[in-house]
């Protein structure tokens, strides 16, 4: 299928962008499976994860009309580029691909603020392409498996420090184009209550999409007993086969484009 690039992208009738917000922390660098010491990094995994995500994108009839973004994060974000580009084609992201942890130091922290702070930055550049349809979308998906600002031991800190992320979340679904935000846990370590409380609530056809494809039962409830587009993604620290599968299916029916075509 010929490509569809950012200057002739003006053709279809809406476009989506999948922005990822990947988790390289110094924690990613441990074992996926906590009983085998030789086993994949989850970083590692979870570049298989987004990998096949892509992948199955790039095979949908619709793959023209999304754009993908890349932000990973550790005490910094680190926005992947393409040409000096945010965000770019399916297959581009394919090409560009690289473990979470790419670049970052072991032992670095976890600032998920910061890190939404710069989706907004791309979401909006988005938003304000003209080179894009009239019609935009965007579905974030952040992979964490640590609380944002783990490290922090002071109690008034760590109530500013949840409240600011929280609120760069909020920030970031409040622009234009009114994203999804789609939370995956990746350990016991990530902060499950707010991940559910800045995770957007599914609409009906995902909601049907996921209870055919048997993924309902994994998603996430709010305190009124709402389903969110959260899910958690190991079971006891362990990432396997099993997991990984699911991830993926639930991160392809989070996203509106592939959910409607």
């Amino acid at each position: 299928m010929q490509e569809i690039y950012k200057s002739s992208s003006a053709s279809t009738t809406r476009n989506e962008l999948v922005l990822f917000l990947l988790d390289g922390s110094g924690s990613m660098r441990r074992p996926a499976d906590t009983s085998n010491e030789s086993s994949p990094s989850k970083s590692a995994v979870l570049d298989v994860i987004v990998k096949g995500v892509l992948e199955r994108i790039n095979e949908s009839q619709a793959v023209n009309m999304f754009r993908v973004g890349i932000i990973k994060f550790a005490n910094e974000p680190r926005v992947e580029q393409n040409n000096s580009e945010n965000y770019f084609t399916v297959s581009e992201a394919i090409k560009i691909l690289k473990p979470s942890t790419h670049g970052f130091e072991e032992n670095e922290g976890t600032d998920i603020a910061k890190a939404f702070e710069k989706a907004i930055e791309i979401a909006n550049e988005f938003y304000e392409d003209e080179d894009m349809a009239i019609t935009k979308e965007c579905t974030l998906i952040l992979c964490t498996d640590g609380k944002h600002f783990e490290h922090e031991t002071d109690p008034t800190k760590q109530i500013e420090e949840l409240q600011r992320f929280t609120n760069s979340a909020e920030s970031f679904k409040a622009i234009g184009i009114s994203p999804n935000v789609a939370c995956v846990s990746l350990g016991s370590d990530a902060d499950i209550d707010a991940l559910i409380e800045i995770s957007t609530v599914p609409n009906l056809d995902q909601q049907k999409r996921f209870e055919k494809s048997q993924l309902l039962q994994h998603l996430k409830k709010d305190n009124s007993g709402q389903y969110r587009l959260c899910m958690v993604g190991h079971q006891n620290d362990n990432i396997g086969k099993h997991e990984v599968e699911t991830i993926r299916r639930f991160l392809i029916i989070g996203t509106r484009t592939l959910t409607t075509s």
